[in-house]
């Protein structure tokens, strides 16, 4: 698995905040763990799309702002899914 965001400065970037990076242990944890981590990306991404069609059907019926209350309720939900 690679990290395809990795930019020149992160290293230095890294190390200025006291971290060390280590680009084949970075690599070996998330080998051991792919499963948990597509699984994890499943999780938010099915989340998110199901939080997007709820929006769009509120908005394309009209009762988007009648429903205002539970879309928050919603968002914060989904914010804790993707923060845990």
């Amino acid at each position: 698995m690679e990290l395809d965001t990795l930019t020149p400065e992160m290293p230095a970037l890294l190390a200025e905040m006291g971290l060390a990076y280590d680009p084949d242990k970075l690599a070996a944890v998330l080998n051991s763990r792919r499963h948990r981590v597509y699984g994890r990306a499943v999780r938010i991404g099915a989340s998110l799309g199901g939080f997007i069609v709820k929006l769009t059907r509120d908005y394309a019926l009209g009762t988007w702002e009648r429903n205002l209350e539970v879309c928050a309720t919603s968002m914060l939900n989904l914010a804790i899914i993707c923060h845990a």
